[in-house]
């Protein structure tokens, strides 16, 4: 890139007042040029840079709107138009119903016939051991999947939320410095239409 171009890039950083000035220069050059006496162009033109300055603040703000809350002025005006209370009567009706929730439990029961030596005790005994040792074993099975299906959400909600805290950065950026240039620009604008028409 050349010093010429990067000097101009650099230069146009400061738009805002670049254009101020041209808008100065603008004005000047009618007020030389036309046969109209000075006043009457500094009161057109002091309304018309103050209406647009304004025009200019309204419609970065309207961006800004946009970008965190998805919804323009426009659409915020249509809404609140929308919403506008209306004399109409509201019959309610209402139908009862019943909710039941409950819980549901892995139940599991063995009945076992006890014996009368020691060794058919021994043998009932070993049974309900193994019994015991499979329902453990399957329960800790079905712990485990809950465990990772909730490491799972977990792990997508903290995905998601790190996204929507990059996209929310971005647009926080975006909104302060992109926004800035043109809300300045729209100020400068109002401001010499006033300074203008305090002229006129």
């Amino acid at each position: 890139m050349t010093y010429t171009a990067r000097f101009l890039r650099w230069l146009w950083r400061a738009w805002p007042v670049l254009c101020a000035f041209a808008t100065v220069a603008v004005h000047l050059l009618v007020l030389v040029t036309l046969p109209f006496p000075a006043s009457s162009i500094n009161k057109v033109s002091g309304t018309i840079l103050q209406v647009l300055g304004g025009l200019i603040v309204l419609h970065s703000i309207d961006g800004n709107l946009g970008l965190f809350k998805q919804q323009g002025l426009l659409s915020a005006l249509k809404g609140w138009l929308a919403d506008f209370p209306k004399r109409n009567i509201v019959i309610s009706a209402s139908i009862g119903t019943v909710n039941a929730t409950g819980q549901g439990a892995t139940l599991s029961a063995s009945a076992y016939i006890v014996g009368k030596t020691i060794e058919e005790r021994l043998t009932v005994l070993e049974r309900r051991l193994d019994e015991a040792d499979r329902r453990i074993t399957q329960q800790r099975v079905e712990l485990l999947g809950r465990i990772d299906t909730i490491n799972t959400d977990l792990s997508n909600a903290i995905s998601a939320t790190r996204s929507e805290l990059r996209d929310l950065s971005s647009k926080v950026v975006e909104s302060t410095v992109g926004g800035f240039k043109q809300q300045l620009f729209g100020v400068l604008l109002a401001i010499y239409g006033a300074v203008v028409s305090a002229f006129a």
